[in-house]
């Protein structure tokens, strides 16, 4: 049988070896699972537009419900190189989306190469993957010189899983700990952020205008609010101020039906902010305690569309100096980084006095919390888990830290 023993020079070693070979895997899995082919094919676009923000292109094609889009800039000031995972007939799709850019972005748009291309791995990722397979190769050729000195046998195996078995389980307990202190972090930092008051009862009437940009599910958010505003016993208004949005003003109606609370509504088009308006005179006339304010959905970087936002605001103001009472913003927890954009241009415009952040009943784990309250340390009043009326939970860092450190 195969001396299993090695001098005290290599004490560890063998585990260490087998450590840095599990960990090069794990990388390499990790890195696939992750970035994938790079660009899986689609539509190749390479422009120049100054005075424009990588998010306002990344937006705009958003709003185009395509798939994956990623922006880059690149050579000169003004250059992006943009990738788009569509599916779908390209050929068909490309007009459109020279359209919807020329359209959207304020400054003059100069395509220099618009193509369909295929799938391809980055450079970044082959490089990576490289250096971690030679890595995790080197690993196991080291552990096999220390623990074995190139001969095998029955007891090599036996040995050998002896090893892997330390290993994990030294793997297993550094996790254990490692989730531990993350989630003792995560509390820390979120607890002194919980809102719980929002939904309680107030002395006087409260108004919350609820903003964000298209598709992050505000009317459905409000809906929701109200059902948890009712239960606690307030007299729930809803005002339709978002008059551009096709088909707004019914879903908001049918949101209003369905919990049973009074809406103000006016004509597709009409003035949102003198919605606003009417709806908070008539609340303080029929002794209302919340109105919550439907807003259109509207790009960060659209300033005409933040200026009639900033107008909602105003015009409130002059029925009540207080209103608005609070400023929600709905944020997408599929939107990755450029949520740190959102939150940065809607507080420039009214100061912020909570978020909610919905669709976290998919892949997204709401890791860009941690950032948000990092950075900015706004209150957090709920968390979006599904299209169901009951699918908003009220913020609590015990239960966010729970579900983000799970491991199943």
């Amino acid at each position: 049988m195969t001396n299993i023993n090695f001098s005290a020079k290599f004490k560890y070693a063998n585990i260490l070896s087998l450590a840095v070979f599990f960990l090069s895997i794990i990388f390499i899995i990790f890195k696939g699972l992750n970035y994938g082919i790079d660009f899986k094919g689609g539509t190749l676009i390479e422009l120049r537009s100054n005075n424009t923000e990588a998010s306002s292109i990344r937006d705009v094609l958003k709003n185009m419900n395509l798939g994956d889009v990623n922006v880059k800039k690149f050579g000169q000031k003004g250059d992006y190189l943009i990738k788009v995972e569509q599916t779908g007939d390209n050929n068909k799709l490309i007009p459109e989306i020279k359209k919807s850019l020329s359209d959207n972005l304020t400054s003059e748009v100069n395509f220099r190469r618009v193509e369909n291309v295929g799938p391809k791995v980055s450079a970044e990722l082959l490089q990576s993957g490289i250096i971690a397979i030679s890595l995790s190769l080197a690993a196991m050729l080291f552990y096999i010189w220390v623990r074995f000195e190139w001969q095998f046998s029955i007891g090599s195996i036996i040995a050998l899983f002896h090893d892997v078995i330390i290993t994990l389980g030294i793997f297993s307990l550094l996790s254990l700990e490692i989730n531990l202190i993350l989630k003792d972090y995560i509390i820390s930092l979120m607890k002194p952020l919980e809102n719980k008051s929002f939904f309680t009862k107030k002395d006087k009437l409260n108004a919350t205008l609820i903003s964000g940009v298209n598709g992050v599910g505000k009317t459905t958010t409000i809906g929701k609010i109200g059902k948890i505003l009712k239960s606690n016993g307030n007299k729930v208004m809803f005002a339709a101020s978002d008059t551009f949005r096709a088909a707004a003003i019914e879903q908001l109606e049918n949101w209003a039906n369905k919990i049973d609370v009074q809406v103000i509504k006016s004509s597709q088009g009409s003035d949102p902010a003198s919605v606003a308006y009417k709806a908070i005179e008539d609340a303080l006339k029929n002794n209302f305690d919340q109105v919550l304010i439907d807003t259109a959905g509207r790009l960060q970087n659209k300033k005409n569309l933040m200026e009639e936002y900033k107008k909602i605001a105003n015009v409130t103001k002059k029925i009540d100096a207080e209103a608005p009472h609070d400023v929600v913003l709905v944020l997408d927890a599929t939107s990755g980084q450029n949520i740190i954009n959102q939150v940065e241009e809607f507080n420039k415009i009214i100061p912020i006095t909570g978020i909610i952040m919905t669709k976290l009943d998919g892949t997204a784990k709401g890791g860009i919390l941690l950032a948000l309250a990092k950075k900015y340390k706004l209150p957090i009043i709920a968390l979006g888990l599904g299209e169901k009326e009951d699918d908003l939970q009220i913020f609590e860092a015990e239960k966010f830290a729970d579900a983000f450190t799970q491991t199943d």
